[in-house]
């Protein structure tokens, strides 16, 4: 069975509060039929700013096994796969797919090549997914395949203390390639060929209300976290003619009246065009009728 990567506290690392065990993303997994949805757990961008790969990483629990195309497409989903394979040649970028065992390397040996790695294309007919590669591959090979495509190591690494992997764990903090920024969400417009928003959520785990929470909180410095996201959003519009919007979902952990809503706000460079609360679905489902929100926003 596949899984979806979720956060847990990194090897010899501790935290201040639990990790959340929820994922908001599968609020708007499946999406509809005018729409699909997949996650960018990394996009590396080298020194030219262009979008040098976009990866995918997926885990698998029990024995050592060979992963097929079919069990990955079946468990994304095919339209979801082929909107997400589209916006990586959107960007000029190759999309990547790696799987590996769930607890990987963490049970291992790190010369292990339990790492598999697949380059997806799409049929000329836009219906079905082409293996063109797969290899199986060591840490030090994924590390170095980073290294290649972001054309240069980090002098040093902050330490990562919550992963979504035990591989991403291991890569900031025992490399100097680590591995590359994500994006939370991405909708798909299926009728224009191109994405129609770029979602970040922010996780929210105190006792105060969600209606407080915002991208400038802290100050107007904080927009600088997601100046990489607006670069993306200006290339896929000279790309493809469409400017996605770019929404940040602030949403809470706990099941608390502060937590009750989620807020959603669209912004652009250094400000925020609108706001609107919605009421927080049930975890780990999916909700049609927040899709269809966003989707309209």
């Amino acid at each position: 069975m596949l899984l979806l990567p979720n956060k847990r506290i990194c090897p010899e690392q501790s935290v201040a509060y639990p990790v959340c065990p929820y994922n908001p993303f599968l609020w708007i997994a499946k999406g509809n039929t005018e729409f699909s949805s997949f996650c960018i757990d990394g996009f590396i961008v080298n020194g030219g700013k262009k979008v040098a790969s976009i990866f995918q990483k997926l885990e698998y629990q029990g024995d050592i096994r060979d992963i097929k195309t079919k069990e990955i497409t079946d468990f994304l989903g095919k339209q979801n796969l082929i909107s997400a394979i589209n916006f990586s040649k959107q960007v000029d970028s190759i999309y990547r797919i790696f799987v590996w065992p769930f607890d990987f390397p963490k049970s291992y040996a790190k010369t292990d090549a339990y790492i598999q790695s697949f380059h997806l294309d799409i049929s000329p007919l836009q219906n079905e997914i082409i293996l063109r590669k797969k290899t199986n591959i060591t840490l030090n090979q994924l590390s170095e395949g980073i290294k290649q495509l972001r054309g240069f190591s980090f002098s040093s690494v902050k330490p990562l203390l919550v992963g979504t992997s035990f591989v991403e764990c291991f890569l900031a903090n025992n490399t100097f390639n680590p591995w590359p920024g994500d994006v939370d969400a991405v909708i798909y417009s299926n009728k224009l060929n191109a994405p129609s928003h770029i979602i970040e959520f922010k996780t929210h785990n105190v006792n105060t209300p969600i209606e407080n929470e915002s991208i400038d909180k802290y100050g107007k410095q904080d927009w600088r976290r997601y100046d990489v996201l607006f670069d993306l959003q200006d290339n896929l519009h000279r790309k493809t003619g469409h400017k996605p919007k770019i929404l940040y979902i602030a949403w809470g952990t706990k099941k608390i009246d502060n937590h009750k809503n989620i807020k959603i706000d669209v912004i652009e460079k250094g400000r925020i065009i609108s706001t609107q609360l919605f009421e927080k679905p049930n975890y780990e489902e999916f909700s049609s009728t927040l899709f269809e929100l966003i989707t309209t926003l």
